[in-house]
């Protein structure tokens, strides 16, 4: 979806015959863009919802029966692999008989 300005740059390169990268540099263009930009009602601004904090509501209980915990989640957790070490390796020594 093109935006008013590339739009606008694509019709004032083919009125003047030049390219759209010419246009973009052309001053006149950005001339032409504001008084047409300027010519055109305002643009309705939305309102602004005004932000809300969510907050965890305590639950109150009347009767002076304890109250439970919630139980606990168990979550699996996937076993780490074991790095594999390289020891390096040692060349054994030639003796070569004169």
């Amino acid at each position: 979806m093109p935006t008013a300005w590339s739009s606008h740059l694509k019709d004032y390169a083919e009125k003047n015959n030049m390219t759209y990268k010419q246009a973009m540099t052309d001053p006149k263009s950005k001339e032409a863009y504001s008084k047409l930009k300027s010519a055109l009602p305002p643009a309705e601004k939305k309102e602004k919802k005004p932000r809300v904090k969510k907050v965890k509501e305590e639950v109150k209980v009347d009767s002076d029966e304890p109250v439970e915990p919630a139980p606990l989640k168990v979550v699996k957790r996937k076993p780490r692999k074991k790095k594999s070490v390289t020891l390096p390796v040692e060349e054994p020594e030639i003796f070569v008989s004169e």
